[in-house]
C-alpha cells in the first residue's frame, strides 16, 4: 500500500458462528467490552467492528490479526501503539462496518443505516450551518433524510479525521456535495478548509457514508471483508482517483 492510496474495507455483522469467529480474534479489553452491550445487535456490530479492524490492518502490516497492537489518542481515537505510518477509522451503523486506512495521511470515515427515522429537518436547524441546513430543505420534503444524510456523514468523518470529535463546533464548518465529492469549508480557517479532501462513498442501498483524507490526488480502493493473509490481496475491489489539490 502507498502513500497516494486509501484502501475502505466493509463488512456485516453475519450469523452467530460468524460473530463467534471474530470474537475471539479480539484482545481481552475488547472481549470484555463486548460483553457489556445489552443488545445482541449492538454486540455484534461492535465484534465484527473491531475484527475488521484488526484482520484489515493485520494484512497491511503483515502480521497477524492477534499481533495487532491498540492504544488510544487524548480523545479516545485508536491508533496503532507502535510508531507507524498507517492512519486508519473505523465505523458502524445498522449492521454494517467499515474502515478506511491510509499511510502518512490523517483519515476519517462515517457511515449511517439510513433506513432509520430520524428528524432531519430539526436536526439540521439544530445542529448543521446555515448553509447546509438551507441546502437541505432546498430537497422534495421525501429526500430530507437522504440529503440530511450526506451532510452528517460529511460532517462526521471531517471530525474523526481531525480527531477532537465534537470539541469542535459542528456549525463552525460545511460540508456540501458537488457531484460524489464532498466540499469542505470552515469557517475562517482557509488553511485547514485545503488541507482535506472529502468523497462520498457508495457502499450498497441503506447505507449513506463519506471519508475525508488528508491531501489530494489519493486512489480510493474499495474492498470486501478481508480474507486470511496468504490471500487478502486478491479481495474484490473498486478503484476512483481523487482530483488534485484545486
Amino acid at each position: 500500500m502507498t502513500t497516494d492510496e486509501v484502501h475502505i474495507w466493509q463488512t456485516r455483522a453475519g450469523r452467530p458462528e460468524d460473530v463467534q469467529a471474530a470474537f475471539e480474534l479480539l484482545d481481552g479489553a475488547e472481549r470484555a467490552r463486548a460483553l457489556r452491550y445489552r443488545l445482541r445487535r449492538a454486540h455484534d456490530l461492535f465484534v465484527t467492528a473491531r475484527a475488521l479492524l484488526r484482520q484489515a490492518l493485520g494484512h497491511h502490516l503483515g502480521i497477524s490479526s492477534a499481533a495487532v497492537a491498540l492504544r488510544y489518542g487524548k480523545h479516545g481515537k485508536p491508533e496503532l501503539a507502535e510508531e507507524s505510518d498507517f492512519r486508519f477509522n473505523l465505523s458502524h451503523s445498522g449492521d454494517t462496518a467499515v474502515l478506511a486506512v491510509s499511510r502518512g495521511r490523517e483519515v476519517g470515515i462515517d457511515v449511517e443505516d439510513t433506513s432509520r427515522e430520524v428528524d432531519a429537518l430539526g436536526l439540521a436547524r439544530r445542529f448543521f450551518s446555515r448553509a447546509e441546513a438551507a441546502w437541505v430543505l432546498s430537497h422534495p420534503s421525501e429526500l430530507f433524510q437522504a440529503a440530511f444524510f450526506t451532510c452528517w456523514t460529511g460532517k462526521e468523518a471531517y471530525l474523526k479525521a481531525r480527531g477532537d470529535g465534537l470539541l469542535f463546533p459542528l456549525d463552525a464548518f460545511e460540508v456540501l456535495p458537488e457531484g460524489d465529492r464532498l466540499n469542505l469549508k470552515v469557517y475562517g480557517d482557509s488553511k485547514e478548509t485545503r488541507r482535506w479532501s472529502m468523497q462520498i462513498l457508495e457502499l450498497g442501498a441503506g447505507l449513506s457514508a463519506a471519508v475525508a483524507v488528508e491531501g489530494y490526488g489519493w486512489t480510493l480502493r474499495v474492498r470486501g471483508s478481508p480474507r486470511p493473509r496468504h490471500v487478502a490481496a486478491s479481495c474484490p475491489q473498486s478503484t476512483l482517483t481523487t482530483p488534485a489539490q484545486p
